[in-house]
């Protein structure tokens, strides 16, 4: 099963990564911000997901299922370190 991580702000504000898998949009008026960008590098022949604010590169690889992936799992991983 897959894990998903869904924030809930001290203002109540809930933040999570955007999936179809979840009703988000039925439960009010959305906020979207992109948080990372994922391109194919026709150079490097993989996809490659990158933090926008930053510009670090945080996921490669020729899949892009699997870098999307990676990409989740660093931006819930990046969550998880904030709250402590």
């Amino acid at each position: 099963m897959e894990k998903w991580v869904v924030r809930i702000t001290p203002s109540g504000t809930i933040e999570t990564l955007y999936t179809d898998k979840l009703p988000l949009l039925d439960l009010g008026e959305p906020e979207i911000h992109r948080v990372t960008q994922v391109e194919f590098s026709n150079e490097e022949k993989v996809w490659v997901a990158t933090e926008i604010a930053t510009g670090k590169v945080i996921a490669k690889s020729p899949s892009r299922e699997e870098c999307i992936r990676k990409e989740r799992e660093y931006i819930f991983g990046k969550w998880a370190n904030e709250s402590r």
